[in-house]
């Protein structure tokens, strides 16, 4: 049952379901229970051929599990039902990769055959458009897009929507299509695919032995009379480890099993696994890799593993069971959550953030007054940190609300939060059917150009010279051309509005002919149309310039922008700063003093003990200190803004925030940005002992 499912397979299984020896139902559950994708996949498949398909709703929890993305398409073409909100289901889940949700939406466009645009689906659209996409789930997004019309998904898919044009859209778009609607059977290979094995040496399962020789058993007859055929399929079967199959290895070589190894495992290799004979590293991929496909089983088993574990990265496990309660609240498994925060030890507590998403999802005549107390635990924080947890919380929960929050939670000195809850922002506008392009984002822009102008002003402050005011001249024209950009943004997206509304409700969604290139002439209508008909090819003409322009003047008031920010960067690397007042959320140790952005890019470096340190992170912790080194890497003012000096060091050292509670310590020389090590604050003072002492390499 758990082999891929070929064509011989599924017929074999349909035969046995035809015979009534087989209850497809029962024995799907058992697959799903194992962890076995495949397995289930090839009994629904087999359903279908013997005539008794099973509802879509069946299929929703093999979807993201399956071997290889070719089965996905074949799949939905065999279940009946309500195949485009099963699709939908499976992609709002979150489990899959954005090439999986790719085909399922575009799938989910394909069936819906001329039907209304569900709600979901465009805003699902309009949230994958928004990511970092690979070719074939870019070129699947657009062609999508393109076939909807929508104009609020066109225009967030903009970027994607030259690769509908690449050579290898009309193949991939062919090769779905009959996968979907052609019959199972003359779709599924006639062979599995060839396994591909990474992240390890294959080692021989069966020693290497002449056909003619003696077999190693000892029974003394030659090795092609004895044990060839069996050692022929355990070859065909290889692991990391001489001697062993790859589910023996499964069953017994935990303990030398590799963290790199364990990201590589599907969640029924997981489940073959016993997690305690796991080193600690490995465990903790282990963990994040049952979370990641929300086997909430494995994920437990793992935490508990952990929680006896001494050596894990910060000193002990319950970091990770933070880790896990998130990661199951944002799922919406409150009972999974709501079991790991009894477990914690009494000297942590759970993320604030996450009570009151938990309460949110199961509001009471509490909750009210509970959200007012945690905003006004948050207005009290310096650095406003509470304010984007409840922002994020009520985003999930109830985005209208969040909406208006968020916007309030806004500051240009925590540049990166606030970047990351814009883009929440978009993807709460996109599931509530609103129009992409929130005030929140004109706002923060403000909000940067508020600030860049204040360090202007602090710069012109600290001295006088011909270069600072020839700087401070040309950041003031910038800021003048700025502004007479956004007004010309403005006026256009005035009048791009009034020309749609001229066009009317059924005409502004459609294509417009083509725009006249250098004169901005519209061609003349063909003497046999009505003069209505030329009057709305005119408008329809005009709204296509109006597009072309807006967009123009948006790059342009980039570009502007960019230019700014050099001049601010110039003028920051060039000139001291004005000492600031603003006391820092938490003091660190040591004596520190604050440092200007460099004036060149730095190269990013490692020191080897950060492969582990990185690794242990709480993800969250570790994206952001990534985040963090790259933006230090490249000059960002506002990064280097949270950066100190330790003074007291022997060497040249310097730490910055990675949220509140970790720190990075890092070294500047010959270029390079040389990463210490990203450590807790309670860390803080030892890492900088040890790191003081120690030049760079």
């Amino acid at each position: 049952m758990s082999a891929y499912p070929t064509r011989q397979v599924v017929q074999t299984l349909a035969d046995e379901i035809t015979q009534g020896r087989l209850d497809v139902a029962t024995t799907v559950d058992e697959a799903l229970r194992r962890g076995d994708a495949d397995g289930a996949c090839g009994l629904l498949l087999a359903a279908s051929v013997a005539g008794r398909p099973l509802d879509a709703s069946h299929v929703a929890t093999v979807l993201p599990d399956l071997s290889d993305i070719e089965l996905l398409p074949v799949l939905v073409g065999a279940c009946r039902g309500d195949r485009v909100g099963m699709l939908l289901d499976v992609v709002e889940a979150g489990r899959s990769s954005d090439e999986r949700d790719a085909v399922a939406l575009f799938l989910a466009v394909e069936l819906l055959a001329g039907a209304p645009l569900p709600p979901r689906l465009a805003g699902l659209l309009r949230t994958h458009a928004r990511r970092m996409l690979g070719i074939e789930a870019s070129i699947l997004i657009a062609l999508a897009a393109m076939r909807l019309g929508d104009p609020h998904i066109l225009d967030v898919a903009k970027a994607w929507l030259p690769m509908a044009k690449a050579v290898e859209a009309k193949p991939l778009q062919e090769r779905l299509l009959r996968q979907l609607s052609s019959p199972t059977l003359s779709v599924l290979p006639e062979h599995p695919p060839a396994r591909v094995v990474s992240g390890f040496t294959v080692r021989r399962a069966v020693p290497k032995v002449g056909r003619n020789d003696l077999c190693p058993c000892g029974s003394g007859k030659k090795y092609k009379r004895c044990c060839l055929e069996r050692d022929v399929e355990r070859a065909a079967d290889p692991s990391p480890l001489p001697g062993l199959t790859r589910a023996e290895y499964l069953r017994t070589g935990g303990p030398r099993m590799t963290a790199s190894e364990v990201d590589r495992l599907r969640p029924y290799e997981l489940a073959e696994i016993d997690l305690p004979t796991l080193g600690t590293l490995p465990l903790i991929s282990a963990l994040r890799r049952a979370t990641a496909f929300q086997r909430w089983d494995l994920a437990e088993r793992a935490m508990e593993a952990l929680a006896a574990r001494t050596d894990a990265p910060g000193g002990d496990g319950e970091g990770y069971r933070e880790e896990l309660i998130s990661a199951a609240v944002d799922a919406g498994n409150v009972e999974v959550a709501r079991r790991q925060m009894t477990r914690m030890r009494a000297d942590h507590a759970p993320h604030a953030s996450d009570l009151l998403k938990l309460e949110l999802m199961r509001p009471t005549v509490e909750t009210l007054a509970h959200l007012e107390q945690a905003a006004l635990i948050a207005l009290r924080t310096p650095q406003g940190e509470g304010l984007f947890d409840l922002s994020f919380a009520l985003l999930k929960a109830s985005p209208a609300l969040g909406v208006v929050v968020a916007r309030g939670s806004l500051s240009a000195r925590r540049w990166l939060d606030s970047s990351v809850v814009i883009d929440a922002v978009e993807e709460a506008r996109d599931r509530l059917g609103l129009p992409p392009g929130d005030a929140g984002r004109d706002l923060f822009e403000l909000l940067l150009d508020r600030d860049a102008a204040r360090q202007e002003d602090d710069s012109v402050r600290g001295g006088a010279s011909a270069e600072r005011d020839s700087l401070a001249a040309k950041a003031e024209a910038l800021h003048d051309k700025l502004r007479e950009s956004k007004e010309r943004v403005a006026d256009l997206e005035r009048r791009l509005r009034a020309h749609e509304a001229s066009l009317g409700p059924d005409q502004a969604g459609k294509p417009a002919q083509p725009r006249a290139q250098a004169t901005g002439i519209v061609p003349a209508p063909a003497p046999a149309q009505s003069q209505d008909e030329a009057e709305r090819r005119r408008l329809r003409a005009k709204v296509d310039e109006l597009k072309h322009l807006l967009t123009e003047r948006n790059e342009e008031r980039t570009t502007l922008r960019r230019q700014l920010a050099g001049v601010n960067d110039a003028l920051a690397a060039g000139f001291p700063q004005v000492e600031r007042t603003a006391e820092p959320e938490e003091s660190d140790p040591g004596d520190e003093a604050a440092v200007d952005a460099p004036r060149t890019i730095l190269i990013p470096s490692f020191a080897p003990s950060c492969d582990d340190e990185l690794r242990g992170l709480p993800a969250a912790v570790a994206r952001r200190a990534m985040v963090v080194v790259a933006a230090l890497a490249g000059g960002d003012t506002a990064a280097w803004r949270q950066a100190k000096q330790m003074t007291s060091a022997a060497e040249p050292l310097f730490t910055c925030r990675v949220g509140i509670h970790h720190r990075v310590l890092f070294r500047i020389a010959g270029g390079a940005l040389a990463v210490l090590c990203v450590v807790h604050r309670k860390d803080l003072e030892g890492a900088i002992k040890r790191h003081g002492r120690i030049a760079v390499r």
